[in-house]
């Protein structure tokens, strides 16, 4: 039995789900003249166990994706926040001075726009949000063949 296989199977991590695991088993040898001390006839004696966890965080494992008009009506809505319009001033110059509705072909109102500002900008922080991945509790351990 190897001390590999005590690694951390204990321990719990906030929110992440382990996939898969599994052990990769190969030979090798470190130099010449140790590979002459472990083998016999070019056949090693020990089997060479890698152990590694790998963490990945992504957003993008399903996304919905946004038509063009979502985009445009959202694209609007920004640039008249930014001038420092209010909600219902911008639910107004929707309806007045443009020909778009919304998504189910009505009149726009103010909470209807607050809505698509805050849900539309969340989806599109979240899609540009990137996280890196983190190897942790590398092990490299050798087992006796039997």
């Amino acid at each position: 039995m190897s001390t590999s296989s005590t690694i951390n199977e204990d321990k719990k991590y906030y929110n992440t789900n382990q996939l898969n695991h599994g052990r990769v088993n190969m030979l090798c040898s470190v130099s010449t003249t140790e590979t002459q001390d472990i083998t016999t006839q070019n056949q090693l004696k020990y089997n060479v166990i890698f152990l590694l966890k790998v963490f990945v965080k992504s957003t993008n494992l399903w996304t919905q994706k946004l038509s063009d008009k979502q985009l445009l009506i959202y694209d609007i809505i920004k640039e008249l926040r930014e001038e420092g319009l209010y909600y219902h001033e911008i639910s107004h110059i929707l309806n007045e001075q443009t020909e778009l509705t919304t998504i189910r072909g009505k009149k726009f109102c103010s909470s209807g726009v607050h809505s698509t500002h805050k849900k539309i900008g969340k989806h599109l922080d979240r899609l540009n949000t990137t996280y890196h991945s983190q190897i942790k509790n590398i092990e490299i351990s050798f087992e006796e063949k039997d």
